[in-house]
């Protein structure tokens, strides 16, 4: 459970509520690439020989679900939102009176490319009206600190990849996401084969290993969702992009918007919001802090381990009691699976055979109990 801390105000409940609907999004989205990659997964491949050659060529990529850009447009368009709303508050709370309709519309997160830009940006007459900011201003100070130009590319600023997403999905489709190859390993080379995906990104016909004929040696190949950036056309991971923009508005925009200061509690990802509760206070005590990104490379990594615990005790103790370990490790979370396995490796590491013996012994004990 998350740690009860006070500095979120009251004024500033509302946030509490749309992270956890963008985590349950990112959540949602991540299951549904768990089950299009899962085996024998989306890309189909073939051995084609030539007279000097054996090539493994991708003739078929399975198409993805189309649920997956919306649920990413969606989790932005709400990180988006959160940074307005949150915005909109600290100007409310701090204003002696009510905001006209006018100074109401003219409230935004500004994403700025040069200090000039900003400048005019405060310069808006319903934005000068009621002070909030005005250079010196606390409130310009906080948005100051946030915007793109202070960043060397300032493409690759998160605030501009959010606006540039969010912009696309509102005034022209979601963005586009793609499937393709992501790595490819051959046992008898020492490194993966990276694939660019700015060059390709494993097209179909790709030749994606080419070996001398009579050649033996295993090959892995795997699949990458990617999206590409509506802004600089450049194709990235769609998993890791929503994890950092994520992370940056719950760890980074938010605490200096409504708290000038980034040294404080991550505001908690994960939270029910099915139920009611009687307060923000009680709400981020039943929060966790594992965010959506978190837990789904939690469960891929649990998934690759289950299978490979379960592969190194049958192979001790026979093909009968296959099921027997299938049912201990899958009774097991994610988390525990992690925790069971690393103690395990380290005594391995350290050719510590007594201590894997108790280790396996008592997974052994387990599976005979069930």
């Amino acid at each position: 459970m998350s740690a009860l801390v006070p500095w979120l105000p009251d004024h500033q409940q509302h946030v509490l509520y749309t992270l956890a609907h963008v985590d349950a999004t990112i959540d949602r989205m991540a299951r549904t690439l768990e089950v299009y990659l899962d085996a024998p997964g989306p890309l189909t491949l073939q051995s084609r020989w030539t007279e000097s050659t054996e090539e493994v060529v991708l003739t078929n990529v399975a198409p993805l679900p189309q649920s997956v850009a919306r649920l990413f447009a969606d989790a932005l368009n709400q990180l988006r939102n959160v940074l307005e709303h949150s915005l909109t508050a600290e100007v409310t709370e701090r204003l002696p009176r009510d905001l006209t309709p006018d100074e109401s519309r003219a409230i935004e997160m500004p994403s700025t490319s040069s200090p000039d830009a900003f400048a005019a940006w405060t310069r808006h007459k319903h934005r000068k009206s009621h002070g909030m900011f005005v250079a010196g201003a606390d409130l310009h100070k906080r948005l100051d600190r946030l915007q793109p130009w202070h960043r060397k590319d300032p493409d690759l600023h998160p605030l501009r990849r959010l606006v540039a997403f969010t912009n696309a999905a509102k005034h022209q489709a979601p963005a586009i996401a793609t499937v393709g190859v992501g790595k490819v390993l051959l046992d008898t080379r020492p490194r993966d084969v990276e694939q660019d995906a700015s060059r390709g990104f494993g097209e179909i016909g790709s030749v994606l290993v080419s070996v001398p004929r009579g050649t033996t040696s295993g090959v892995s190949v795997w699949p990458q969702v990617a999206v590409r950036r509506p802004h600089t056309g450049e194709l990235r991971t769609l998993m890791w992009e929503a994890r950092d923009l994520e992370e940056w508005v719950r760890r980074i925009a938010l605490p200096i918007l409504i708290a000038g200061r980034i040294d404080l509690p991550d505001l908690p990802p994960h939270l029910d919001i099915n139920r009611g509760y009687v307060d923000h206070q009680a709400a981020w005590a039943a929060a966790e802090p594992f965010a959506a990104a978190v837990r789904a490379a939690e469960r891929l990594k649990a998934t690759a381990l289950r299978g490979d615990l379960i592969a190194m005790m049958v192979e001790t103790d026979g093909e009968t009691t296959r099921s027997a370990y299938a049912s201990l490790f899958s009774s097991m979370t994610d988390r525990e699976i992690a925790d069971a396995f690393e103690p395990l490796g380290e005594a391995a590491q350290a050719r510590d055979f007594a201590a894997v013996s108790r280790i396996t012994a008592s997974w052994r004990f387990r599976a005979q109990a069930l």
